[in-house]
């Protein structure tokens, strides 16, 4: 029926199940077979999640040709796929011929705009061959003027397509693409935070391909370690022209061993390193490209190549073998390892403080999410930064604030300093500009301090709790353990573990505090919901009315021992009600055990809340913050002790029968195996934790149909 106890059998049942806003968890395990593949959101703004994250939950296609799942009725952005691995997908084309190539995709987008977030899709590494340009399946298809957002998600493959086209716009966020063709054919590819590596080829495509007008923006990328070209722009109409663009901030291409980017449409190039390749910029359409604040070196054939010099339009950057253009310069660039793939900047490089602060488009941050815009006081500032702060050339900038000649983020890569607050600023640092508050004095920011619960903050008020009982903002009189007063969050009371509701008791277990907490609390008592027989008494017999009573509350006074059989003697934890609070070590009394706990105010089909209450309540119960949440305890039906239990039931099951009244005299002589004492025992007018022949003739009263016979409760006095 789809709840937690009886879920669906399929992923595709529980979505056909589901409404919009609703979210539909996927318990951990391999899904297959119908229902399992091919699945249809239908439409529905809905979330389709893993109960525990990637890891847990895999669709498995058996290389059978289906796709996973399918986008193809208009679903929205709130449409969102959470947490699912899709293995195995089909890898051989099950027809020869043109792209799109069959199979399916594992996911397909088919004019609608959901969410993928945290997913990933996973071919068998036994399928890696090389294969002809544009002859590998698809692992993602995009068609149709679709506008899907990828977040978070690892594409793992083996030369495959992640194809976009018809229009559509393909936006990435933080995603691994991992052997994997990004091939737009006139759509728009939008990534960012996300890496493009290991594609193999045969000829000059790239990991990003672009044909037929389509345009890519990436912002902090890297295309990194392939065969082939990192950016390809196609032209298939053979003109030379090609209206796409791609326009670039903060972006790494490296290694790949054709050309890092083979253009024919525009190029918007600021804050980028390209090198390592076969070459570097390849521009051989007749369309303007523009360079800015990068550094292309290295490249082992040659850096930029274009019919004139006039195409590729230099500024304010780092090219080997030099290129006209103001601000310019061609000399080693100084990477921290350019061997190993680092190319951050070491301290003294001629790239540091030399780019173009004034630019157009340039990002706030660099690569790491650092500060984009740092002055080096130990370098001449000889870039372009009139009324603001200098830049380097380069996706990364330097920074040295803690004054060790190692650029921040390789302080904090390597952990000679740390950044708890990740804002891409040592610790160190944040401290000493004094805008980071250390209100310990431990060194460590107090944010830090809080999220890691170091140093907790309990009221919620950005400050650690340490620091609120130096000030004496909070007390900490109680039991002196370095929690607040007003934060002693208490342990909510649990449900007696037999499940079973009592006419004339409410029977729970007392935990103690989730701190190190004074053992004294009290145990307050709501009555919610006082005698609502369901279904209803008899028209001919209308309970009585305590609905003046609802909203009060009582407490629980201190555990008895009740005597539970005479032979051999045994007892249970007993306890009353009363109007003023009692604190007692109930977690200790108790010792594990229920607690019953009976009162004029406990009737029969009633509703009742238990919360603890710390011992900083004590005086102030009204205001007091440190208490759990409530657990609800219903009352059973009047005169109901024994199953089959009546209510719910429809008429004329509302009243309870002969087994009730044999349950009863059976615990008043005493039969072996009868039932407790508190499901007997339901007279007099407060319980008196015996079961008699008062009890059994109270029974015998309801069976024969007969009212609640008591007064209820009183006031309080």
């Amino acid at each position: 029926d789809g709840s937690a106890q009886h879920p669906f059998d399929s992923i595709q049942k529980g979505i056909d199940h589901s409404f919009p806003g609703d979210t539909v968890v996927i318990l951990d395990g391999t899904y297959s077979g119908i229902g399992n593949q091919s699945i249809d959101f239908g439409g529905r703004g809905i979330t389709v999640r893993c109960a525990n994250g990637l890891g847990h939950c895999f669709v498995d296609l058996q290389n059978t040709g289906h796709t996973a799942f399918i986008f193809q009725t208009r679903e929205p952005r709130s449409a969102r796929l959470e947490g699912m691995w899709i293995i195995n997908p089909s890898i051989t084309p099950t027809v020869p011929g043109p792209y799109p190539p069959s199979p399916p995709a594992p996911i397909i987008v088919n004019g609608a705009g959901p969410t993928i977030d945290s997913c990933e899709v996973d071919f068998d590494a036994s399928h890696s061959v090389q294969l002809s340009p544009y002859q590998g399946p698809n692992v993602v298809s995009c068609i149709e003027g679709s506008s899907p957002l990828f977040h978070n998600c690892r594409i793992l493959s083996h030369n495959t397509l992640f194809y976009v086209t018809g229009g559509s716009v393909l936006s990435g966020e933080n995603c691994l693409f991992d052997g994997v063709h990004v091939h737009a054919n006139g759509g728009t590819v939008i990534l960012s935070g996300s890496l493009l590596t290991h594609t193999a080829v045969m000829g000059y495509l790239g990991a990003l391909d672009l044909e037929n007008s389509a345009s890519a923006l990436l912002t902090n990328c890297a295309i990194i370690d392939g065969s082939g070209n990192g950016i390809d722009m196609v032209d298939v109409t053979g003109t030379g022209i090609f209206p796409g663009t791609v326009t670039a901030r903060n972006l790494l291409v490296a290694n790949w061993s054709n050309v890092g980017i083979h253009a024919y449409g525009g190029l918007s190039l600021e804050n980028v390193v390209i090198v390592g390749n076969g070459a570097g910029i390849d521009q051989v359409g007749t369309t303007i490209a523009t360079v800015t604040n990068s550094v292309i070196r290295g490249n082992s054939l040659r850096e930029i190549t274009a019919a004139s010099q006039q195409l590729v339009q230099v500024t304010y950057s780092n090219i080997q073998g030099g290129w006209p253009g103001t601000g310019n310069i061609d000399v080693d660039a100084m990477f921290v390892d350019a061997v190993n793939g680092d190319y951050h900047l070491q301290q003294g490089s001629p790239c540091i403080d030399a780019g173009d602060s004034n630019a157009t488009g340039l990002p706030p941050t660099d690569f790491d999410g650092g500060p984009r815009f740092v002055d080096d006081p130990l370098v001449p500032d000889t870039g372009h930064n009139h009324g603001v702060l200098p830049i380097d050339m380069g996706p990364y900038e330097f920074a040295d604030c803690n004054g060790n000649n190692v650029d921040d983020a390789i302080d904090i890569q390597q952990g000679i300093s740390l950044d708890c607050n990740l804002n891409g600023i040592p610790d160190d640092c944040d401290l000493l500009s004094g805008g980071i508050p250390d209100c310990n004095a431990n060194n460590i920011p107090d944010s830090c301090d809080i999220a890691t619960g170091l140093d907790p903050d309990c009221q919620h008020n950005g400050i650690p709790d340490s620091c609120d009982i130096a000030v004496g903002v909070s007390i900490d009189a109680q039991p002196h353990d370095g929690v607040p007063d007003e934060c002693v969050f208490m342990a909510a009371v649990l449900a007696d573990p037999t499940g079973i509701n009592k006419s004339r008791y409410i029977s729970i277990q007392v935990p103690g505090s989730v701190t190190a907490a004074a053992a004294d609390t009290a145990l307050q008592v709501k009555l919610v919901s006082l005698l609502h027989p369901d279904p209803p008494n008899l028209p001919q017999y209308p309970p009585p009315n305590f609905a003046a009573y609802e909203g009060q509350v009582r407490w629980i006074w201190p555990v008895s021992d009740c005597p539970e059989t005479e032979s051999p003697p045994s007892t249970f934890k007993c306890a009353m009600l009363q109007c003023t609070p009692s604190y007692n070590d109930w977690a200790g009394s108790l010792a594990g055990r229920a607690l019953h706990v009976a009162g004029i105010e406990v009737i029969p089909s009633s509703a009742y809340d238990v919360r603890q209450f710390a011992a900083s309540c004590r005086g102030n119960e009204g205001t007091c913050t440190a208490v759990s949440s409530a657990l609800r305890v219903n009352t059973g039906r009047w005169g109901d002790v024994a199953a089959p239990f009546q209510a719910p039931s429809p008429a004329p099951l509302t009243q309870p029968n002969i087994t009730d009244v044999a349950a009863c005299v059976d615990k008043f002589k005493a039969v072996p195996a009868a039932i407790i004492v508190a499901r007997a025992d339901v007279n007099p007018a407060i319980p008196n934790h015996v079961v008699d022949i008062a009890d059994v003739a109270n029974i015998v009263d309801a069976f024969k149909i007969l009212v609640y016979p008591f007064p209820g409760p009183a006031a309080c006095q």
